[in-house]
């Protein structure tokens, strides 16, 4: 089939148009960093990157979720450790006033000691976390758990969240781990020492210093159970960190460009572009009208 002049020069303007189309795509590329922009770019690549750049928000915001949890648990354990010393300081103050040498208004004096030992555990146990909620008063975070009396008027409700991709944990603590659904009142334990001290009754320090030895342990099992909490969000947290690097790594593949492919691109189809403008002006000469 004969090619006609008009025909040639439409031809190589069109390669040349193409040529500088080229050059455009590389330099968008090598300046912005990214190879697909839009899904005419790469439909299954800008998709793919989609679905990362998604997952790669969600992952970010379990990264927040994780880091207020922990500090979360890492508050209930300090406070749990505060009442584990005030048991730890009730013990001592009990088997010292089981001492029979001792009288009325020895033991007197200790339960005012005991009673401080008691109003800062209790204190403890209505503690509040960074972000002004109580830290164990289960559902409702706004109200204290412990009234007054050491009595829980809170729930045993605890938060679960999830801080992974299919991957759920328990964030919280309820206050009814020192209560005797865990074993006995913590803080009741303590009142009754106070009690049996004020009233110089020996069989009731008796009583206490079992009851106590009950208490010690129980808390001592709700501080474990706040670190292996708080450890199990940590272990979350570094297979969140590597699921950002995989997401990364998948947007760089689908959709960014790589650097010194992207130059080298530019470099071809710059050369091309001189090319297409080359042969594009010689056939333009070559066709045009002689007068």
């Amino acid at each position: 089939m004969r090619v006609t002049e008009s025909r040639l020069v439409s031809l190589v303007t069109a390669a040349a148009g193409k040529a500088r189309g080229d050059v455009a795509t590389a330099q968008s590329e090598l300046s912005t960093g990214r190879r697909v922009s839009k899904p005419s770019d790469d439909v299954s690549g800008w998709a793919e990157g989609k679905r990362a750049e998604v997952r790669q928000l969600q992952n970010d915001a379990r990264r927040d979720l994780i880091g207020r949890s922990n500090e979360h648990l890492i508050a209930t354990e300090t406070a749990l450790d505060t009442v584990s010393q005030g048991l730890a300081r009730a013990k001592e103050l009990a088997i010292q006033a089981a001492n029979a040498t001792l009288n009325a208004g020895d033991r007197q004096l200790l339960a005012r000691e005991m009673e401080t030992a008691r109003n800062t555990a209790l204190q403890a146990a209505n503690s509040r976390g960074a972000d002004g909620e109580y830290l164990l008063a289960g559902s409702n975070g706004s109200v204290e758990p412990f009234d007054a009396t050491g009595a829980f008027v809170g729930d045993a409700f605890e938060r679960t969240a999830e801080v992974g991709e299919g991957r759920s944990q328990v964030i919280t603590m309820s206050g009814a781990v020192l209560t005797a659904a865990a074993g006995v009142d913590v803080i009741a334990v303590m009142s009754n020492l106070v009690t049996a001290l004020d009233a110089n009754d020996a069989a009731g320090i008796q009583t206490a210093i079992g009851d106590l030895d009950t208490a010690i342990e129980q808390v001592s099992t709700a501080r474990g159970e706040a670190g292996i909490r708080s450890a199990a969000l940590l272990e979350a947290d570094d297979a969140r960190a590597d699921l950002d690097i995989a997401l990364s790594n998948i947007q760089v593949r689908s959709i960014e460009a790589d650097p010194l492919e992207a130059a080298s691109a530019l470099g071809q189809a710059a050369n091309a572009l001189t090319t297409a403008q080359t042969v594009a002006e010689r056939v333009i000469a070559l066709t045009a009208p002689r007068l």
